[in-house]
């Protein structure tokens, strides 16, 4: 949260989501993990290595279907709504 406060701050208060996608967007970025080269069909096996990676400490519980859902999001270009998962 508190990171997420100093983004948004220095973005000039809007929400640090909404600012580092127009930020993406400004510099030319790529928007998604298709245009960086993932293929569709290798979400599952990148969710299952991202899974194995959440530390315990992660402040809420994980399910390799969320990882599987974000990475789906990021593949597409599309970007995490909160309450989303």
């Amino acid at each position: 949260a508190a990171s997420g406060a100093r983004v948004s701050a220095a973005f000039g208060g809007i929400a640090a989501e909404e600012a580092l996608f127009a930020f993406r967007a400004e510099v030319g970025a790529p928007r998604s993990l298709a245009e960086l080269g993932l293929e569709e069909d290798a979400i599952p096996e990148a969710a299952a290595l991202a899974f194995e990676a959440i530390p315990p400490s992660n402040p809420r519980p994980a399910a390799i279907g969320d990882v599987a859902n974000i990475l789906r999001l990021a593949w597409a270009g599309e970007p995490v709504v909160k309450g989303q998962l």
